[in-house]
């Protein structure tokens, strides 16, 4: 009887001896035995290297796998960081192109905020003008209406005067009637008186003459 280790299950097999009670065994049967002992050996020893190579096999496939999943976790990792740097660059490039928008924006209203001002200075200018215009006008309507009052105050003025002058000749020519009336009242007069003197003569004469024929 003989243990024989098992290749594939790794249990022990109890090898049993055939045994004959009449005659033992010869020599050649033992060298069989042997030999086939030796065979089973060598088979058992092919099993257990041929197991442990599908066993190396299996753990260089296992680490060639576990390379690959490696691999393909370093892959998607890069990807991943390739993509966030994208997203990042994206987000840059928007932050930029947002803050180019902000800067035009900006000229843009600091643009309008000066063509404004600018508008507005030209609308004060034109303003002041106008009201230099305006009140250049108003100077000279003052100064024509000054001008023709003057003209009038002057020419009324002229009028009393003219008026006083006429008024002073019509005095004057009333004192020279009234010089005349009198002129004329003394002469009047005058003959008057030489008519009662020449009537009292006559009379006196008369008078004479009849007390002459008397």
């Amino acid at each position: 009887m003989k243990l024989l280790k098992g290749s594939n299950s790794g249990s022990i097999k109890l090898r049993v001896k055939p045994f004959f009670l009449e005659t033992g065994p010869t020599k050649v049967e033992k060298e069989e035995e042997e030999e086939e002992e030796e065979e089973e050996e060598e088979e058992e020893e092919e099993e257990e290297e041929e197991e442990e190579e599908e066993e190396e096999e299996e753990e260089e496939e296992e680490e060639e796998e576990e390379e690959e999943e490696e691999e393909e976790e370093e892959e998607e990792e890069e990807e991943e960081e390739e993509e966030e740097e994208e997203e990042e660059e994206e987000e840059e490039e928007e932050e930029e192109e947002e803050e180019e928008e902000e800067e035009e924006e900006e000229e843009e209203e600091e643009e309008e905020e000066e063509e404004e001002e600018e508008e507005e200075e030209e609308d004060d200018r034109e303003e002041e003008e106008d009201d230099e215009e305006d009140d250049e006008e108003d100077d000279e309507e003052d100064d024509e209406e000054d001008e023709e009052e003057d003209e009038e105050e002057e020419e009324e003025e002229e009028e009393e005067e003219d008026e006083e002058e006429e008024d002073e000749d019509e005095e004057e020519e009333d004192e020279d009637e009234d010089e005349e009336d009198e002129d004329e009242e003394e002469e009047d007069e005058e003959d008057e008186e030489e008519e009662d003197e020449e009537d009292e003569e006559d009379e006196k004469r008369k008078r004479n003459i009849v007390e002459v024929f008397s």
